[in-house]
């Protein structure tokens, strides 16, 4: 059991175990997306050349921002008068897992830390279509 699902689990207001799984899933691939970026933008920055990689590194940041809140925010718990806004939320985090490995594709092959990064908003972005079914 990962630590993130018995935290969820210890919480008032109890939710179903699929829903608390796929919560879990989704906090643990948004905090490891928030790394993955937040590294990306780093050595993007270190490239010799980063003025091409400025859509990159801003999606990236931006990425890496919004995981960290989104991840933050779904561990609390959980009540119905919450869930359109947590929606949005994850949404809205979906997008920028989205844009920021559109933009990593784009650089991957001579920057593997764009293809790792593009590898963990694409499984963030997974685990935020899986959570949003539930929603």
């Amino acid at each position: 059991m990962s630590g993130t699902l018995e935290m969820l689990q210890s919480q008032p207001h109890p939710m179903q175990p699929e829903l608390l799984e796929r919560l879990a899933t989704f906090v643990d691939s948004a905090f490891a997306c928030a790394q993955a970026c937040s590294t990306c933008a780093s050595a993007c920055l270190a490239d010799p050349d980063p003025a091409r990689l400025v859509d990159c590194i801003t999606a990236c940041l931006d990425c890496a921002a919004l995981c960290t809140t989104a991840a933050r925010i779904m561990c609390r718990p959980l009540s119905d008068r919450r869930r359109e806004s947590l929606c949005a939320l994850v949404e809205a985090c979906a997008g920028m897992c989205e844009l920021s490995a559109r933009e990593c594709f784009q650089n991957e092959v001579h920057r593997p830390y764009c293809a790792l990064c593009k590898t963990a908003c694409r499984a963030c972005l997974d685990a935020c279509e899986r959570l949003l079914e539930m929603l």
